[in-house]
């Protein structure tokens, strides 16, 4: 599979990152055995002096998730639809299912972040010493603004993103973490 990717540059010196530093799949390998996806951020890391993956800790996706899937599910279970949405679309008891594993899964999330003590990590090289690279508003991996609200701590000059016109093909990493964001180790992604 290829991805685009784009660079991270700066406005003063010939700084350049990159955000496929987002790329692959993580996860958290929690004590009862389970594992739990690490969600992240572009950040800037202070021990590896460059752009890189950070933890996001924000319970904003998960409250979300819980709000939507309640919605949906109150609309699912309203007398008499589930019966005609299984009629005319093959649609049923399977999509309650989902929604509950959701708030489910939303619900663990929550009480993870809840119970975890520790600062947000690099995702890299496990440094407490970081900072998102953009305001909460703007996180998410698919909602980053090309204007990245961040001095660039070497020279002063502004980061930003620009498009490199590439794609980038082969299998990212699949990285997993303690529950306190140490990294472990490298798992083979297939």
């Amino acid at each position: 599979m290829s991805m685009p990717y784009d660079f991270i540059k700066c406005t003063h010196c010939d700084f350049i990152g990159f955000d496929r530093v987002l790329w692959g799949r993580r996860d958290y390998l929690l004590s009862d055995g389970q594992r739990m996806r690490v969600d992240r951020q572009m950040g800037w890391c202070h021990a590896c002096d460059d752009v890189t993956a950070i933890e996001d800790l924000s319970d904003v996706e998960a409250k979300g998730t819980i709000s939507e899937a309640n919605t949906e599910l109150a609309t699912l279970k309203r007398p008499g639809l589930i019966a005609t949405l299984q009629r005319k679309f093959n649609y049923g008891p399977q999509q309650i299912e989902h929604w509950q594993e959701k708030i489910q899964v939303a619900e663990a999330r929550l009480s993870f972040l809840r119970s975890r003590q520790d600062p947000i990590r690099c995702l890299i090289c496990s440094s407490t010493h970081v900072e998102p690279i953009y305001p909460e508003s703007e996180r998410g991996l698919h909602v980053m603004s090309r204007r990245v609200h961040f001095m660039h701590p070497n020279c002063g000059g502004n980061l930003f993103r620009e498009n490199s016109n590439c794609w980038e093909a082969g299998l990212p990493m699949a990285r997993t973490y303690s529950a306190n964001g140490v990294f472990q180790g490298v798992e083979n992604p297939a």
